[in-house]
């Protein structure tokens, strides 16, 4: 849901006739190489926790790290890696970065579009300004609803404030419910506090979340036998606590040790080419 661009910016905009057919763009994203890990933090943004005539100063700082994740490159089948191209549909001829265009869709295949310093204006429109507007049970909210994680640390003279709000987030076991404008959309967060400070979530609005009901499973009744042979089955695997770093090792693993065979193989076959080269030319001469 867009903040400073309105529906009704939008409608004016596409009367006057700035709405343009556009083509769909093929995707064919390329996958970089994974980066190295960060070595320290840095804050995304300065912003305020406000709620009656109490403002808490935070600093934000993603909660997670993408460059962790296991990434493959798109490779053509000698090696080579591919580059990523933009074709317009109309005319199947390859668009340059330069002369590309944002738009937002108004109508099926109908865009509004939007020049540079038009974008760049919704950008600067983004609050500092996190407005807590009610405190709910911290169950109350279904992890469906769950986006993005952020971490939220004190900024400076905000630390009294900011422990004052996480310890009685933790006592009331309560979290936060907040609008927060950003890049020029607007959003519902949730803050809620853990053993070690303030996590701002974002959350997910009630269209974009599918229903279970929506899949009409059908009711299927459960004896007390039956039950109670599940209940054995979840207790001879069942944990006291989620250790993520665990799965995390054997889901890089999984993918290394292929990696390394081939890689190891790759090698091997290069020495003997190597090796085989000159007496291969010798061959021939004679």
């Amino acid at each position: 849901m867009l903040a400073a661009l309105s529906r009704e910016h939008i409608a004016m905009r596409a009367g006057l006739g700035a709405a343009r057919r556009s083509a769909p763009i093929p995707n064919t994203e390329d996958h970089h190489t994974e980066p190295a890990m960060a070595t320290s933090a840095r804050s995304i943004a300065s912003l305020s926790l406000s709620f009656g005539l109490v403002n808490v100063p935070v600093k934000l700082y993603s909660a997670t790290e993408s460059g962790s994740e296991i990434r493959f490159n798109l490779l053509d089948k000698d090696g080579s890696r591919l580059k990523q191209q933009y074709v317009n549909e109309r005319t199947r001829k390859v668009v340059e970065r330069k002369d590309m265009v944002k738009g937002y869709e108004v109508e099926d295949n109908r865009f509004v579009l939007f020049a540079p310093e038009e974008l760049k204006a919704l950008e600067e429109g983004s609050s500092h300004v996190i407005e807590i507007v009610s405190f709910v049970p911290l169950a109350s909210i279904d992890p469906l609803f769950y986006d993005k994680s952020y971490l939220l640390a004190p900024d400076k003279r905000g630390e009294k404030p900011y422990a004052l709000l996480a310890e009685a987030l933790r006592h009331s076991g309560r979290c936060a419910l907040a609008k927060w404008a950003w890049k020029a959309k607007q959003y519902v967060v949730q803050i809620r506090a853990n053993e070690s400070g303030l996590i701002l979530q974002q959350l997910r609005y009630a269209e974009e979340v599918r229903s279970l009901a929506d899949l009409d499973i059908p009711a299927s009744a459960v004896s007390k036998s039956e039950l109670q042979l599940a209940l054995q089955l979840v207790e001879q695997i069942a944990a006291d606590t989620f250790e993520p770093t665990a799965s995390r090792t054997k889901r890089r693993a999984v993918c290394r040790r292929p990696s390394i065979r081939r890689s190891r193989a790759s090698r091997s076959s290069r020495r003997r080419m190597r090796k085989t080269a000159p007496l291969a030319a010798a061959r021939s001469s004679t």
